[in-house]
């Protein structure tokens, strides 16, 4: 009755995923690029100019992040077997195991209501990842 109401498998499989996710995300991105997703070149700033005064490149930059985000949960609620009320918990312990900016993604969460779109999208590329990539 105590602890997660998720089972190990699941989160394994989740931190597993986001590996796969983190190793593999700027390639299948160049090579699978999702529909209205900023690239790289289009959000990246390039000097202290982009960062005070670039609002266009912050507002790509945040669409961008939301969209990692979306399919960083993608990914989780595949393998998540816990309850509803416990995903988030069990997104951000993933995503702290399995990603190397953690911290960095999962501050787009409170962009995701700005951008739901790119959210929605993150998370329907996220399960053709998963079969690209052969994941369970």
């Amino acid at each position: 009755m105590f602890g997660p109401s998720y089972s190990n498998k699941a989160m394994l499989l989740a931190v597993a995923g986001l590996k796969e996710l983190d190793d593999w995300i700027e390639d299948d991105f160049q090579n699978y690029p999702p529909p209205d997703i900023p690239k790289n070149n289009e959000w990246q700033r390039t000097g202290l100019g982009d960062y005070f005064f670039n609002s266009d490149k912050k507002e790509k930059a945040q669409r961008r992040s939301v969209f990692n985000f979306g399919v960083m949960t993608g990914l989780a609620e595949h393998y998540f077997d816990g309850k509803p009320t416990e995903f988030d918990k069990f997104l951000k312990k993933a995503a702290m195991s399995g990603i190397h900016f953690p911290k960095m993604v999962m501050k787009s969460q409170s962009f995701a209501q700005k951008y739901p779109r790119e959210f929605s999208i993150g998370v329907g590329w996220s399960n053709e990842f998963r079969k690209r990539r052969n994941l369970p």
